[in-house]
């Protein structure tokens, strides 16, 4: 599996059905790439394609990760809205062979408003 940590341009579209889990203790196992920004902790598994996402702030706002894989299907975000100190885990069913790029955000969703996203996306061939 390569990892790179740079920006990237993906193509988006199609259709993908996805889950959140309710809140959980989710421990960062060895083989997951993880990125943090203050209020937030996203972390990708590549064995399950899935994404772990950890409210870190006393906020009203959610953390979540914004995604992209390079082939054609819609990208939707990975929301933890279950509150501070609590993870949120989101199952997804990508192709083999192509590269998923993700940041970690902290977004508020009463008033429709990005607060922060990190400045570089983390990408891993999957």
């Amino acid at each position: 599996m390569g990892r790179s940590f740079s920006l990237a341009t993906v193509a988006a579209g199609g259709l993908v059905v996805t889950s959140a889990s309710a809140s959980y203790a989710a421990p960062a196992e060895a083989d997951w790439i993880c990125g943090s920004i203050t209020g937030a902790t996203v972390c990708f598994e590549p064995d399950g394609d899935d994404f772990h996402v950890k409210d870190t702030a006393h906020d009203s706002a959610s953390a979540r990760a914004d995604w992209t894989v390079n082939y054609s299907r819609e990208t939707p975000h990975c929301v933890n809205n279950n509150g501070y100190d609590t993870w949120a885990e989101c199952k997804f069913d990508m192709k083999e062979g192509y590269t998923v790029c993700f940041r970690p955000q902290v977004y508020d969703y009463s008033a429709n408003r990005l607060i922060r996203t990190a400045t570089e996306a983390i990408c891993t061939v999957i």
